[in-house]
């Protein structure tokens, strides 16, 4: 098993949300494999907020997936077992 990690970051991020860039070196861009998924999503928020993660293949393309995030809490956002699939090649 591959396993790859996809880094962004964004500053100053505003209530209603941020885009994110991709950290040095890195595309945000799914690479080939025989079936990449989203195992598990940290952040870490200087204010309450929201982590949102989108994809053109997921289900909602608008909203995606979201999770309320706590100021200064690094913990995983996903609970164990759920894995998010994605598309070979999708940003």
């Amino acid at each position: 098993m591959h396993l790859e990690t996809i880094g962004f970051t964004v500053t100053t991020a505003v209530t209603a949300g941020s885009a994110a860039a991709a950290v040095a070196g890195d595309s945000l861009v799914v690479k080939n494999g025989t079936n990449p998924r989203i195992l598990n999503a940290w952040c870490d928020y200087q204010a309450n907020g929201f982590l949102q993660v989108t994809f053109p293949t997921g289900h909602d393309t608008t909203r995606g997936w979201r999770s309320r995030v706590i100021a200064s809490e690094v913990t995983a956002r996903m609970p164990m077992g759920l894995a998010m699939d994605l598309t070979p090649q999708e940003q």
